[in-house]
């Protein structure tokens, strides 16, 4: 897919990073502790694009992970679980 956003110290979120599957599917991984990845580029399945950690509203170490059919926020929303 193709890394969409790339952001450090955003809100709650903290460091986080947003793909898109370029099939409609986007998928979010927050509150990381550094990012390996940068905006526009091209990742493949597998790739590391970043460090969990516990950065933005977080009290431990863990990956926050969103899919979403359709732009995140403006899509819908999917349960995670439903895709393994």
């Amino acid at each position: 897919g193709t890394v969409i956003t790339a952001k450090k110290n955003a809100y709650s979120l903290g460091n986080y990073v947003t793909i898109n599957h370029n099939n409609g599917i986007y998928t979010i991984y927050g509150h990381l502790r550094n990012l390996t990845v940068v905006e526009g580029q091209q990742v493949q399945k597998a790739q590391q694009i970043g460090t969990m950690g516990h950065s933005g509203f977080a009290t431990g170490t863990h990956l926050h992970f969103e899919i979403w059919s359709g732009l995140p926020y403006a899509g819908i929303h999917h349960n995670p679980l439903k895709f393994y």
